[in-house]
């Protein structure tokens, strides 16, 4: 078997890499608000992460627990990280609260949206994707 020179090194600096944007999203606070009809929880993503368009835990969190994610962020930054599908839960710059309001009238509508991007996250950036991305990196 071949040996690649400075793999170990390759390896070390990703494990550091990763340690490192772990400690930095642990920064990230949740806010917990309180809405009139319920309370309700916003995760705030980080805006270093945002323009690097890196995913983290809390990617996950909100469309992994029966909820429907609001976005708030970048429409090209939803469209990659959570795919095409997901721009239909964007906030809207004018009159927000028509979006907010026919979601919670009409949560069904938004049961494809949500199942889209589970899937999308699941092939796009799963530990199995990354780690396919990984391995495909150091062979070359």
């Amino acid at each position: 078997m071949k040996s690649l020179p400075g793999l170990r090194w390759r390896v070390a600096t990703l494990l550091a890499l990763a340690s490192a944007i772990s400690y930095i999203d642990r920064q990230a606070l949740s806010v917990n608000a309180s809405l009139d009809w319920r309370p309700s929880e916003k995760i705030r993503v980080s805006p270093l992460f945002s323009h690097l368009q890196l995913v983290t835990c809390r990617t996950f969190e909100t469309p992994a627990a029966s909820t429907i994610p609001l976005f708030g962020l970048d429409e090209e930054y939803v469209r990659k990280i959570y795919g095409a599908d997901a721009v239909a839960l964007l906030l809207p710059e004018t009159h927000p609260e028509e979006k907010i309001s026919d979601m919670i009238r009409s949560p069904e509508k938004y049961v494809d949206v949500v199942l889209s991007i589970r899937r999308n996250l699941t092939a796009q950036h799963s530990y199995m994707a990354r780690m396919q991305q990984l391995v495909e990196l150091t062979r070359s």
